[in-house]
């Protein structure tokens, strides 16, 4: 499978007040635990690189999350391995990735908002389904 990245801008993305918050990105990160070398760079376009942290895994899958650059407000990288990976970004709202492979789903929810139902829970703001 060929690499993909993917943004996805929300509904608020034209916003420049950022009225979402993401517990996830303000407390400290459970595990430090860089990005993988090997990652192509342009997974982390509109990342505030500064912000990203571990967040958990998931069948197989890590995940990232980061606050956005400019227009973005939140954003996912999620990686299986070098051919697998997936960065999404959003401008309000969360967050519904694309899955990669067989493996699982991702959804990223603002404080007090409710994941879809069926949803595993990663870490405070991000939730997965499938695989």
């Amino acid at each position: 499978m060929l690499a993909g990245a993917a943004l996805l801008i929300g509904a608020t993305a034209g916003c420049s007040e950022r009225v979402s918050t993401y517990a996830d990105l303000e407390n400290d990160a459970p595990v430090d635990k860089p990005i993988p070398p090997d990652l192509e760079t342009q997974a982390l376009d509109g990342f505030d690189t500064d912000s990203i942290r571990w967040v958990g895994e998931y069948s197989g899958s890590q995940v990232w999350l980061a606050a956005g650059t400019g227009d973005f407000e939140v954003c996912l990288l999620q990686y299986a391995d070098a051919q697998e990976w997936s960065g999404s970004c959003s401008g309000g709202n969360g967050i519904s990735s694309s899955r990669i492979g067989d493996g699982p789903q991702f959804q990223v929810v603002p404080d007090g908002q409710e994941p879809r139902e069926g949803s595993d829970r990663v870490s405070t703001n991000v939730y997965a389904t499938g695989a």
